[in-house]
């Protein structure tokens, strides 16, 4: 199952165990795997997602699933898009203070 828009939370890879931390509907996007919702917590730490994983049948043994590790290409591409958003926050907020600065604001 390719998800391409997923709600956030902890999604696990049902062929490999492998769990993925999603915060945004995008992250899983062109993603290989058979991606599967397994908490809607995106904060729940690695011994509860195990806990969870067991008890919703995915494994017998907890330490079977573990975190998905991005690929090198892959942490690249992270490291761009936390540019490119650190870039368009700095944009607004100058656009911000300079609206601030040019408006004047009215007398009551």
């Amino acid at each position: 199952m390719q998800q391409t828009s997923a709600k956030p939370g902890v999604y696990i890879d049902a062929e490999t165990y492998k769990i993925l931390r999603v915060a945004e509907g995008d992250e899983l996007e062109g993603r290989e795997g058979q991606w599967e919702l397994l908490t809607d917590d995106p904060n729940m730490g690695l011994l509860g997602c195990r806990q969870a994983a067991v008890d919703k049948g995915y494994v017998d043994n907890e330490k079977e699933v573990d975190w998905y590790r991005y690929e090198e290409g892959e942490m690249e591409d992270l490291e761009t898009i936390e540019e490119l958003n650190k870039a368009k926050a700095k944009a607004d907020a100058e656009a911000e203070a300079e609206r601030e600065r040019t408006t004047t604001p009215l007398a009551y």
